[in-house]
């Protein structure tokens, strides 16, 4: 009688243990497709932006908004090439010169 009861225990026993090991896999891999999740939400978020960059950081585009952006700064003030510190390239693109300590200390 006393093997029985021990037989019983003893399988009661694994039972609890198998059954608390299959209840954290199972919280493990839910946590692990929550992430997984995530982690690809994270990522097409990062792709658009990515594309985004890319849309606006191009050559032809940045030509396009330099030239907009010079064409507008030059109609509301002197021409780019009275001023000095600052050359034109040959797309009418304003490139400024780095100041010498002399000029910054002058305040220009």
């Amino acid at each position: 009688m006393a093997k029985i009861i021990t037989c019983l225990l003893a399988f009661m026993l694994i039972a609890a243990v198998l059954f608390s090991i299959r209840t954290r896999r199972l919280d493990v891999s839910s946590n692990c497709a929550e992430l997984t999740h995530r982690i690809a939400q994270e990522t097409h978020k990062l792709w658009d932006q990515q594309v985004l960059i890319a849309k606006h950081a191009n050559p032809e585009a940045l030509n396009r908004e330099l030239k907009a952006l010079t064409a507008a700064t030059t109609t509301a003030t002197a021409p780019a090439t009275s001023r000095p510190g600052s050359s034109v390239t040959g797309e009418g693109v304003v490139v400024p010169q780095p100041i010498t300590a002399a000029q910054a200390k002058q305040g220009q």
